[in-house]
């Protein structure tokens, strides 16, 4: 089980993860953040759990996680960034903890938009961003992040696209060492955050992913459109072509097509 000490006995950040809430059972680790930071939490504030009854995914789905197998835990952000920007968040957090997990464990990372890290074309984390604005500037976000590292079994129905570290590392990882690893390259990243400027972030982010110049299929409120990925904009949206023309797109879910 995961406790306080050993998640903070080693932590190299100034601010990220020192004020920690640790649950061995919670309804959504999201649902705590979001109370704690409505209530004016500290930013860097995180809240971790061994289990999550009620984890959350994208669109209303649920995150199942086998319990005291994963990192599942959520952090408070503040930064200063309005509307426009708030969707680079997720790649920030896709960058930082990608280089956590390639650092610790030795294994490159793939991004998988918009917001999904693979590795050997499956996912082992995701990233739900749930935030709060007052006049059109961000409040706070609350960042939860569902991270596969020991859990050798999964259910049926995902059993061919989900894996976890430990599945593709062949051996288990100590969970405290990647969360404070995780909490480092947060940390680093975030000075780029504050400032605004993701020009760095987006080119790491595009270094791990394998999508431009191939043909996708994007869903978007139940319908498919096939186009290929061409690049991202500044502010963090997707360009495609559809044969036609170009056109970004900024939500849905997509995968390769392989056919």
């Amino acid at each position: 089980m995961l406790t306080k000490d050993r998640l903070l006995s080693g932590l190299n950040t100034k601010v990220f993860g020192k004020k920690i809430y640790v649950y061995s059972s919670i309804d959504s680790t999201n649902n705590c953040a979001k109370m704690l930071a409505g209530f004016g939490t500290a930013e860097g504030t995180v809240i971790i759990a061994d289990h999550q009854t009620s984890g959350k995914g994208r669109h209303g789905r649920v995150w199942h996680a086998e319990a005291g197998q994963n990192l599942l835990f959520t952090i408070v952000l503040r930064p200063n960034l309005q509307l426009k920007q708030v969707g680079l968040l997720t790649y920030y957090i896709s960058v930082a903890v990608s280089a956590a997990v390639e650092r610790t464990c030795g294994i490159n990372c793939e991004c998988k938009w918009p917001n999904d890290l693979l590795i050997n074309g499956k996912k082992f984390c995701g990233i739900l961003i749930e935030s709060s604005f007052q006049n059109l500037s961000l409040d706070f976000a609350a960042v939860g992040i569902g991270l596969n590292v020991n859990q050798k079994i999964f259910n049926p129905e995902i059993r061919e696209i989900a894996t976890s570290l430990s599945l593709e590392c062949n051996r288990d990882f100590e969970r405290e060492e990647l969360f404070q690893k995780i909490m480092e390259y947060l940390e680093y990243f975030y000075e780029d955050v504050r400032n605004g400027n993701f020009v760095k972030i987006l080119d790491e982010w595009k270094r791990r992913t394998s999508i431009f110049g191939k043909e996708i299929i994007i869903t978007q409120n139940g319908s498919n459109l096939k186009a290929t990925a061409i690049d991202l904009t500044p502010d963090g949206g997707l360009i495609i072509y559809d044969g036609n023309s170009q056109s970004i797109i900024y939500s849905g879910d997509i995968i390769i097509n392989h056919n």
